[in-house]
């Protein structure tokens, strides 16, 4: 499950971000996440404090940390879960690479929880995307009471709203055993 948002967050973001990225872990469930600061990074935190896997999806070449400050971190994601790029190896991030990043950590995952998120925000052009590749998207019920855009696509099929870690939990959970009923 991807869990995402702004890089400049409030304190209630970060708590939030962890929160559902560790109960998440707990239950087995991997976290994705662009290892960029603020909500991708406490997403990937939550999950390593919850003893699960998470998946980093770098916008950069698997060799190029960015940003820089999280060079333990992607040491810490990568030896329980892994770190990943599309990019040649070397190469440094460009305007057009944290997009395609957000794309592929969509593809990655079941769905998407964007815990904070503006309207210029790569979580805002993850969701759509979710959307439009067939994907859950969760978006906090205080994300749809400020943000625009997470207000037009609050009503749209497979988006739900939640209040609470436990309801994200809850909404993962479900379509997890739908997904193995339909597999038997």
């Amino acid at each position: 499950m991807a869990v995402v948002g702004t890089r400049r967050p409030s304190k209630e973001g970060m708590d939030v971000a962890r929160q559902i990225s560790q109960e998440l872990a707990k239950r087995r469930i991997t976290v994705v996440s662009g290892l960029a600061m603020g909500i991708d990074t406490a997403a990937h935190e939550g999950a390593l404090a919850g003893n699960g896997r998470t998946i980093a999806v770098f916008g950069t070449g698997i060799d190029v940390v960015y940003p820089a400050e999280n060079r333990a971190l992607a040491s810490r994601v990568a030896s329980s879960g892994a770190c990943v790029s599309q990019f040649w190896p070397a190469m440094s991030g460009a305007p057009w690479t944290f997009p395609v990043r957000n794309l592929v950590t969509s593809g990655l995952s079941i769905g998407t929880v964007v815990v904070e998120a503006s309207e210029t925000s790569g979580a805002r052009l993850q969701a759509v995307a979710a959307l439009a590749h067939g994907k859950r998207v969760l978006l906090l019920r205080r994300l749809v009471q400020t943000q625009p855009w997470a207000i037009e696509i609050a009503n749209r099929s497979g988006v739900t709203v939640v209040d609470s870690v436990d309801e994200v939990v809850e909404s993962v959970e479900h379509e997890l055993q739908f997904d193995s009923a339909q597999r038997t």
